[in-house]
């Protein structure tokens, strides 16, 4: 069947071939390249944007919880600003987030740890707000302590102060005994007093140095000592201004007691919204954590599929490429082989016919119907009638030999007899010419002779044209002759 193809059909079929190769080929890796490009597209329009989302969301999730312990530590309103702030920030960047999941199937882990940690944060936000009211009435109850502390101390300072002045005029206008042991007892008890209230102060800001909301409490506690020490002191004045300042005191020393206690039920308040906020802000940075973590996961994901989807299409257009130039190669050698190898054969022979030395016997093997078979066979009919004919030229050589033989030795004897005769007809044409000076020596002798004269020199002139035309047609004979003569020898040669 292939050998029926004509040489330009299966020219053709093997470019087709290889261009079928190559479309395939081709149709493969931009299959492949357009699944590269799917995955770059995702990967740039769902996973880098969930990273940088993530990444941001993360951020700010960190801001929002250093700003909280620093408002923790330092009860600035500054740090809680940035707080409010941050969380406003990570608020709209987890609706984004929430969104940005929503917009793909593949994206639903990230929609949904995006409305966990929304949840998360709202629970944070209230705890924030919570602290900060606890932070304010935690300060309100510290500065009425202070304030408290500070009438106690003025108070007992001041009664001290009386007390000192007052014994100084007893010692000056000479009183002595009771009365001076009474004034010494009231100086000692108001001194136990007013040392009892720089402890207390003391301890109280040791307390809050401490963050201890119970050692505040056991600080506060011992305030009932200083109120039994100004109750004993009532006992031993009866002085109307100084049973005023003991009762101020007491008065100062029962708000004193008052607030610290309230400062101490705030702060444990407060305490323990923090440790709820503390455990909330560890698992939103954690949600958050792991939304990054999410994300760059998702984003090497998508960018390992997308080096996966170019490193196969690479693959598969080399492997196509090489199999697209083996298969080439094969093609043009096969058909090259099948053009050139007869062409040789046909070559080879008439190489050979063409130094004397050739077979005409021999005959090309026909092995297709293309043109190359085409030229096989015209080129046996064109062998065939070569050989018929030299056949023929050598059959009829010997009868074309005799006769050139015979033409020859029939043209020397022609070319003997016309130069005899060439010989004859200058020895006659010397003969007339003699004749005619005879002649004309005769007419001027004789006039009667002249008729007779010129009757003998016109005869005289026919016969000498005569024998030049003799002459002239043995020269011609004597040139065919010698031409068929050179026409016999080449036909021996052949």
């Amino acid at each position: 069947m292939v050998r029926r193809i004509s040489l330009g059909m299966k020219i053709g079929s093997g470019f087709g071939l290889v261009i079928l190769i190559s479309i395939i080929v081709g149709a493969v890796a931009v299959a492949n390249m357009k699944r590269g490009s799917g995955s770059s597209t995702i990967l740039s329009k769902e996973y880098v944007p969930e990273v940088s989302i993530a990444n941001l969301m993360e951020r700010n999730t960190f801001f929002t919880l250093l700003a909280m312990r620093d408002y923790e530590y330092t009860d600035d309103e500054k740090h809680l600003e940035e707080a409010i702030k941050s969380i406003e920030i990570v608020k709209q960047q987890l609706e984004t987030a929430a969104q940005h999941g929503a917009s793909s199937p593949r994206l639903a882990q990230l929609k949904t740890g995006a409305e966990k940690a929304e949840q998360s944060l709202l629970e944070y936000e209230k705890l924030v707000g919570e602290m900060a009211r606890l932070t304010k009435e935690v300060e309100q109850e510290r500065k009425l302590a202070e304030n408290a502390g500070t009438q106690y101390m003025a108070v007992g300072y001041a009664f001290l102060g009386s007390q000192k002045e007052a014994m100084l005029g007893e010692i000056m206008a000479g009183i002595e005994g009771d009365q001076l042991e009474k004034r010494l007892n009231r100086i000692s008890l108001v001194t136990e007093i007013i040392d009892l209230g720089n402890r207390l102060i003391a301890g109280s800001w040791m307390a809050q140095y401490q963050r201890d909301p119970k050692l505040l409490v056991a600080t506060v506690a011992q305030m009932d000592t200083a109120t039994q020490k100004m109750d004993e002191l009532k006992k031993i004045c009866d002085f109307e201004g100084d049973l005023k300042r003991i009762e101020d005191c007491q008065a100062a020393a029962r708000a004193y007691k008052s607030a610290g206690l309230k400062l101490s039920e705030k702060w444990t308040a407060r305490e323990e919204v923090v440790k709820q906020q503390v455990a909330l802000a560890d698992g939103l940075a954690a949600q958050a954590k792991d939304i990054a973590g999410m994300g760059m996961s998702d984003m090497t994901q998508g960018a390992n599929q997308a080096a996966s989807t170019l490193s196969r299409a690479s693959m598969v257009v080399s492997v196509g490429l090489g199999a697209g130039l083996l298969f080439s190669i094969v093609v043009a050698l096969g058909i090259g082989r099948g053009i050139t190898k007869p062409v040789h054969a046909v070559v080879f022979m008439l190489q050979d016919i063409a130094q004397g030395e050739g077979d005409l016997t021999k005959r090309l093997a026909i092995q297709s119907k293309d043109e190359v078979g085409d030229l096989a066979r015209w080129f046996n009919t064109f062998i065939e009638k070569l050989q018929t004919i030299l056949s023929n030229i050598r059959e009829h050589t010997g009868s074309l030999s005799a006769a050139a033989g015979e033409l020859s030795a029939t043209s020397t004897q022609m070319a003997a007899s016309a130069e005899e005769m060439n010989t004859q007809s200058r020895t006659v044409a010397s003969a007339g010419e003699e004749l005619s000076v005879n002649i004309n020596t005769m007419a001027a002798a004789s006039e009667e002779m002249s008729s007779s004269a010129g009757t003998v020199a016109a005869s005289v002139e026919e016969m000498s044209s005569s024998i030049s035309e003799v002459a002239k047609n043995c020269e011609k004979e004597s040139r065919i002759a010698h031409q068929a003569n050179e026409q016999a020898g080449r036909t021996r040669q052949i």
